[in-house]
């Protein structure tokens, strides 16, 4: 039956807890400060706690309340009862949750005797429990932080309530404890820290705090002090630990590193061209804590060049190499649209030899421009040729003008061949003197940059007359684009591609005989 309700009332602020332990007939915290209100039926003090003088007789239903109190996330609540009993059998507790609180009418054998906590904007009961044996002996009943999570920051009473008579109906009240968790641990970093465990450390308890997998490191621990009645408490501790991030090498190893997926150090593909420091980093993502290496510092160098008795340099690599004499032209390059070639003359000895003639040709074998050394470049004199004219180079473009350029065009001018291809010249700058200066030729194309030098042998830097003898051609090839396009010797010597079967490598792979 629909029975009538009252609602106590109480200030308007709700209480605040001041300790966490009320026990005791006498005192500031005694039990009757924190349970103030008898409905129906009086409480008093007997003995050891507040019970109801009538005992096991017949007498009207009573509820013993509490102050009303917000109810703080992780909170734990034990009441300490003395003696009494289960209440009726037909009840496992005063659920149904709702219920509406009952105080009218006399106890019967069907009543409830237990603890309850009760919703004060609604005046229902949220959830009951109740001793787990009649008897003498005392027993806590406690509402778990589990039993109570779903009820934080409602503003509630705890209700002692006997509506029972029979066998042991009575109930002993002799303390309640309000313990509150510890607020939790701030971290916006769950992939690298398990806080979990300390997400609800009651009073008096403490708790560690991991480092997440993959992460490493020794745990931290933390504290909640005694007594905590203010969820607002941090807890004691000394920080979050140092949590290490191992860094494996990505899988599969990306192009221009070496190294293997168990963790070796990664270094730069030097067999591949690549040079450079590399660097292994190691972030986490967030979204779905697992580790990404990233690998820097290792590219491929946008510059060869060709100098000397011939050696070629790119990046890290040096490779020395030979042409056939005698005014054959060999492949040292070939893009999708030019072609470069050279002739070599023998030098000092038959081990040695210079490049003394470069030619850019189309692919299809059209030619661009042709640039020699000139010879007896030891008596040069400036004095007998016109001005500006090319001072170390002879250099052809019959495309252009059917006889030989003797005249240096302006750095400012460039010629289009009807190919695509782009020819500008140049010389050193510096203070004037008796000797030949320095000369280029570049020819830019969609692919590369060439650029065409001349150059006294600085091997003989200290034999003027050999140094001018054996003046030859240096070759510079910048803007590389596109490198599994190229072909030729100086691509295999780069290790752009394998080298060709008509090549043959010398000694530990330094040196190279193109036939």
């Amino acid at each position: 039956d629909q029975l009538q309700s009252l609602r106590v009332s109480y200030t308007s602020t709700a209480y605040t807890f001041a300790t966490d332990t009320f026990s005791g007939s006498t005192g500031a915290n005694s039990i009757q400060t924190f349970f103030p209100a008898s409905i129906g039926e009086q409480w008093s003090w007997v003995s050891s706690g507040l019970t109801l003088s009538a005992g096991v007789g017949v007498h009207a239903k009573a509820i013993l309340r509490s102050v009303a109190f917000v109810l703080p996330p992780g909170t734990q609540i034990t009441i300490s009862t003395g003696a009494g009993g289960t209440g009726s059998y037909f009840l496992n507790s005063l659920e149904k949750h709702g219920a509406i609180v009952e105080y009218a009418g006399n106890v019967d054998n069907r009543g409830f005797l237990g603890i309850a906590i009760n919703d004060v904007s609604t005046n229902q009961y949220l959830i009951s429990k109740r001793r787990s044996a009649a008897s003498t002996a005392a027993e806590d009943v406690i509402f778990t932080t589990s039993d109570l999570a779903l009820l934080a920051h409602r503003k509630v009473t705890v209700d002692i309530v006997d509506a029972y008579t029979g066998a042991v109906g009575y109930l002993s009240v002799s303390s309640l404890n309000i313990a509150v968790a510890c607020l939790k641990i701030p971290t916006t970093d769950s992939c690298q820290y398990d806080t979990v465990p300390c997400d609800l450390v009651m009073p008096g308890t403490a708790c560690l705090v991991y480092c997440q997998g993959p992460y490493t490191g020794t745990a931290s621990a933390g504290s909640c002090p005694a007594a905590n009645v203010d969820a607002t408490t941090p807890l004691t501790f000394a920080g979050l630990p140092s949590c290490i991030l191992p860094c494996p090498n990505p899988n599969p190893i990306p192009l221009g590193y070496s190294g293997t997926t168990g963790g070796t150090p990664i270094a730069c593909d030097t067999v591949g061209g690549y040079v450079g420091t590399a660097a292994k980093t190691c972030t986490m993502d967030s979204a779905t804590c697992t580790t990404q290496a990233h690998l820097s510092g290792c590219t491929l160098p946008n510059m060869a060049h060709v100098s000397g008795d011939p050696i070629t340099y790119y990046g890290t690599k040096r490779s020395e190499f030979k042409v056939p004499v005698g005014g054959q032209l060999s492949t040292l390059l070939e893009v999708p649209d030019m072609r470069v070639m050279a002739t070599a003359v023998r030098g000092h000895s038959d081990k040695e030899q210079w490049l003394d003639r470069i030619v850019v040709m189309t692919p299809q074998g059209q030619e661009v421009v042709s640039v020699s050394i000139k010879n007896d470049l030891f008596d040069f004199n400036r004095s007998l040729a016109p001005f500006n004219a090319f001072e170390t180079m002879n250099v052809k473009m019959d495309w252009w003008f059917s006889k030989p350029l003797t005249i240096m065009p302006p750095p400012n001018e460039y010629y289009i061949h009807w190919h695509g291809l782009r020819i500008a010249f140049g010389r050193a700058r510096g203070a004037l003197t008796d000797a030949p200066r320095r000369e280029m030729v570049l020819v830019v194309s969609q692919f590369a940059n060439v650029y065409i030098a001349s150059s006294s042998a600085n091997e003989y830097y200290e034999q003027p007359f050999l140094a001018y003898k054996y003046a030859h051609l240096d070759l510079i090839v910048g803007d590389m684009r596109n490198r599994s396009s190229f072909s030729g010797l100086l691509p295999e010597l780069w290790g752009f591609v394998p080298l060709a079967a008509t090549g043959q490598r010398e000694g530990a792979g330094i040196g190279a005989l193109y036939q």
